[in-house]
């Protein structure tokens, strides 16, 4: 059993959350730099609003979309959770959610202040 960021067990994050259209697709523009920064994820600033995760060499991220050249990937801030850090769609968007305020009578996603990524320059 792996434990979530957010002391919840993967496998026990339940079905409970279901999301609408439009809050996936609110999800797929979010800034994935703050997503990652609020992971606790390092990021050096490439210059130009680039950014490269310490942990994966060589890809560049730049507000909701990022690519990774040598392996041929690219794509939003959910493909990210799901192909580079091997989540399941639910475990990225339980993710994306506690990273920002869902208002699930709402069905959408704003962005919490002070996400600011961690950068090394």
């Amino acid at each position: 059993m792996l434990p979530s960021q957010f002391g919840m067990p993967y496998d026990q994050i339940s079905a409970r959350n279901t999301w609408t259209k439009s809050a996936i697709r609110a999800a797929r523009k979010l800034p994935l730099a703050a997503i990652l920064q609020h992971r606790g994820l390092a990021l050096r600033d490439r210059g130009g609003g680039n950014f490269e995760p310490l942990d994966h060499p060589g890809v560049f991220i730049k507000a909701s979309f990022w690519r990774w050249p040598d392996r041929n990937l690219a794509g939003n801030t959910i493909d990210f959770l799901v192909q580079v850090q091997g989540m399941t769609f639910r475990q990225a968007m339980e993710i994306i959610t506690e990273a920002t305020d869902y208002d699930a009578s709402e069905h959408e996603l704003r962005e919490q202040p002070g996400n600011d990524p961690k950068i090394l320059r």
